[in-house]
């Protein structure tokens, strides 16, 4: 198996499926464990439960996520160059950093019309606001946890392990089926517009730029920019204003159907900024994939580990669904 990069014809020794599909296995088992630790320590009396999530949460992220990937590259000898842990000059790292935050903007009017198709079908938007720490320890914390540690770990297995296995059946292919995973791991039904979007870009990121540091740095500026605004904006209201909002349904905020449609010119200014923007970060380069000439059907043992992965997210997603739906 064999791949181009710099015109230049490469032997493939990139991660196969099987083995990527175990990792991601293990990133969805881990999550279930995660949740019998939080609900265990969470019934011992004098626990400080903050310190108790940031440690959690570390843990998940460096055992199910970072460190099954870094100890299966540091055992190849291309280990680092199959995660594509290649660096980028400080000028395309900025140019991502822009991305990110345009991005975000995009996400967040595409979500606010995804919110008002959930509520037009019966569902309800539960609250899905994180803690608000007053101190700079707990605020720091909660950065940690929302933006550094899944802008890393996460990359490491998404856009570096899985892209490169599935990329063998193609860059489309990879792209489309990674970002999917991605969406699968995180659970969330009303988080699915943020996830796609993100989870497409940082991929065609990835590939443009032959560079997992890349999605790195647009997940971490893109988690940590949101954290920030959702800061901010639960300082700028009181308790009385931040129930009203609560109760308030999305069309509701907006001032009924109008406002709604008055969000669309927005939304295509920021589609039109944020492709602009990507297409500046990946200005001069070329896609650099790994290709089997004849690529052959997924065997048995990774089938079997995918589906295995993917019915414990679907659980998840039976949960939030119930939530959405069915919950009064």
């Amino acid at each position: 198996t064999l791949y181009f990069a710099g015109g230049i014809m490469v032997e493939n020794r990139g991660i196969s499926l099987f083995r990527a599909n175990a990792l991601y296995l293990l990133a969805a088992v881990g999550l279930v464990l995660l949740d019998l630790a939080a609900t265990l320590l969470s019934s011992i009396e004098g626990l400080n439960t903050g310190a108790a999530s940031v440690l959690l949460n570390v843990g998940y992220y460096v055992l199910f996520l970072g460190a099954p990937v870094l100890l299966y590259a540091v055992r190849r000898q291309d280990g680092l160059d199959t995660l594509r842990m290649l660096p980028l000059p400080l000028s395309r790292a900025l140019l991502i950093a822009l991305l990110a935050a345009s991005a975000l903007m995009l996400v967040s009017l595409v979500s606010m019309w995804f919110l008002a198709l959930v509520e037009a079908t019966g569902g309800t938007a539960y609250d899905t606001a994180l803690p608000m720490p007053k101190s700079r320890a707990g605020i720091i914390g909660m950065v940690l946890q929302v933006a550094v540690l899944p802008g890393i770990f996460e990359e490491l297995l998404f856009r570096g392990a899985l892209l490169r296995a599935w990329e063998k059946r193609g860059g489309t292919y990879a792209v489309v089926v990674t970002t999917l995973l991605f969406a699968a791991l995180h659970s969330t039904v009303l988080g699915l517009p943020s996830q796609l979007i993100s989870g497409a870009i940082m991929a065609l990121l990835v590939i443009r730029l032959n560079s997992v540091y890349a999605s790195m740095i647009f997940h971490t500026v893109y988690n940590g920019l949101n954290y920030g605004l959702a800061l901010y904006a639960n300082s700028a209201v009181d308790a009385a204003e931040a129930a009203a909002l609560e109760s308030a349904t999305t069309v509701e905020l907006l001032g009924g159907a109008g406002g709604l449609l008055a969000l669309v010119p927005s939304m295509l200014l920021f589609a039109l900024i944020t492709y602009f923007l990507y297409r500046m970060c990946v200005r001069w380069s070329q896609p650099v994939l790994l290709r089997d000439s004849r690529p052959e059907p997924m065997d048995w043992k990774s089938l079997v580990v995918l589906i295995s992965a993917l019915i414990t997210c679907a659980a998840y997603y039976a949960l939030d669904v119930a939530a959405i739906w069915f919950v009064p």
